[in-house]
């Protein structure tokens, strides 16, 4: 089964690019659920609360929702992330960005239940990631994103686990750095590798290739780079670059707006050999480091 998250920052009092225990909390919950191995992503919220976090997009390698405020409507990022989800995953890890010290572990439990609604238990009080299989997604939708009516009204699989860092609102009084100094995140040591093909200049790497990805599954490279947290200006450096690099087009627009993109057949091959190649260079970098470190 497809598991995806969806981090929610909506709280206009707490801002998630503040570094908490000395780690932006958006990018600790990300690497976190990224070494559980969860490889969808997506950071939902109001455009005014995001712009930090735009800034760090290339970092937090995720995908984002946002709305802007109108004069008659907050229009409900959150139903809306629901609604981009619900075809591309079959449950979905839900986490409110101020709940950020949960541990890598608890995500591997949390991914390994079966049940269609659950949540981590520590000591008697619920905590997140909460759990929601894809037969709720259309009530979590209903209830603009909320889950607490959700969990009130049926059955949910208590998942007990040994992580304090499940019920640590950093926005109250949890001893934050006592919690984060535990956590796999800060103690265990990993390789990591950001893999870029080169000429004179790097013009081919998970940038690009998560660009043809969604532009793949949105038909707009509009809509692609919105999803990156990417201006069109930046988008098109990177195109460009990509294109001088590769020595034929990457996309196909059929207007001048990038609303209907496609990807073309050459982009497509290369960007299919790149995410092999990266997929084996991950593997052997792994072996490495044990052979030298462990």
């Amino acid at each position: 089964m497809e598991t995806a998250a969806l981090i929610i920052q909506g709280r206009d009092d707490y801002t998630a690019v503040e570094p908490v225990a000395g780690i932006m909390p958006l990018l600790r919950i990300v690497r976190t659920l990224r070494y559980a191995g969860v490889k969808r992503i997506v950071i939902a919220g109001e455009e005014h609360l995001m712009t930090d976090a735009f800034r760090q997009a290339t970092r937090l390698e995720a995908e984002f929702i946002y709305s802007s405020r109108t004069r008659r409507k907050v229009a409900n990022y959150r139903a809306n992330a629901v609604e981009y989800l619900k075809n591309k995953c079959d449950r979905l890890l839900l986490i409110p960005a101020y709940y950020p010290l949960f541990d890598i572990p608890t995500v591997k439990k949390m991914v390994e239940t079966d049940a269609p609604l659950a949540a981590p238990v520590f000591k008697g009080q619920r905590g997140y990631p909460v759990l929601i299989s894809s037969e709720h997604f259309a009530a979590v939708k209903d209830t603009g994103g909320g889950h607490e009516k959700l969990f009130a009204g049926n059955d949910w699989e208590k998942v007990e686990v040994d992580d304090e860092g499940v019920t640590a609102d950093v926005t109250g009084p949890a001893d934050v750095e006592r919690i984060a100094a535990n956590l796999s995140l800060h103690k265990d040591v990993r390789p990591g590798l950001k893999l870029t093909l080169r000429r004179e200049a790097s013009f081919f790497g998970p940038g690009i290739t998560e660009m043809i990805r969604l532009v793949e599954e949105t038909g707009s490279l509009k809509h692609a780079f919105e999803l990156m947290g990417m201006s069109g200006s930046n988008a098109r450096k990177i195109i460009f670059e990509t294109e001088k690099g590769l020595g034929f087009k990457v996309f196909d627009n059929k207007d001048s707006r990038y609303h209907g993109s496609a990807v073309t057949d050459e982009a497509k091959a290369y960007a299919a050999k790149y995410r092999a190649f990266h997929e084996e260079c991950i593997k052997s970098t792994y072996e490495l480091y044990k052979r030298f470190f462990e």
